[in-house]
């Protein structure tokens, strides 16, 4: 995730999931399994569903963004779901100064997937989905450690998923003098493109607020 602070809003890019790949063991009330999100099924469903809202940790109530209006662009590429969200919310632009934005989640409903059993887990690749929203979390979520959770509301039931794996990789603060963008490590590999000064910063928020 890339954070940009500028005079009046906070512009946030990055990938919201990387598809193709593996998550961490996730739990359900079922049991523990591991999830693949296939390439194209992102694709599928903003296709089918034109207006997708960015929240702040899943909270309908605090809409940062959306397609509807153009303040967030969402598509998938080779590597997954990319969201650039520009916005304006002042709560949001204080906790992107403070260090205090932790990454991103998404919410969904499969569509189609498999199911396999591969000894203490089971494994399961989702092939189509309905994106319902994609959300920033701060610092009250944390997606280094990875949770399924299960909600039940009017539309069915709607899963969300913590991106465990694509961190924040760069901050630049123009209004206040300082820019934490620099030199990146060039691997050819956008998932894996980080500049850990963003972290650092993070890391002194949390240690400030011991």
């Amino acid at each position: 995730m890339r954070v940009q602070i500028r005079n009046d809003a906070v512009v946030i890019d990055g990938y919201v999931n990387v598809v193709e790949r593996d998550s961490k063991t996730l739990m359900s009330p079922i049991g523990r399994f591991v999830e693949k999100i296939k390439q194209g099924a992102f694709a599928k469903s903003l296709k089918r569903r034109s207006v997708v809202d960015v929240l702040l940790n899943h909270e309908a109530s605090r809409k940062l963004a959306s397609t509807a209006d153009g303040t967030a662009e969402l598509r998938e590429d080779a590597v997954g779901l990319f969201c650039r969200a520009t916005i304006t919310d002042p709560e949001v632009i204080q906790k992107a100064r403070d260090g205090k934005l932790s990454g991103w989640s998404f919410g969904f409903v499969s569509l189609k997937d498999e199911v396999t059993d591969a000894g203490d887990e089971e494994h399961r690749d989702v092939y189509d989905l309905d994106l319902r929203e994609v959300s920033i979390l701060d610092d009250r979520k944390n997606p280094a450690y990875p949770a399924t959770y299960i909600n039940t509301r009017d539309d069915g039931e709607m899963q969300v998923r913590y991106e465990e794996d694509v961190e924040m990789n760069d901050v630049s603060d123009p209004v206040d003098g300082v820019t934490d963008n620099g030199e990146e490590p060039e691997t050819g590999d956008p998932v894996n493109n980080r500049n850990y000064q963003y972290k650092n910063r993070v890391a002194r928020a949390r240690a400030e607020r011991k």
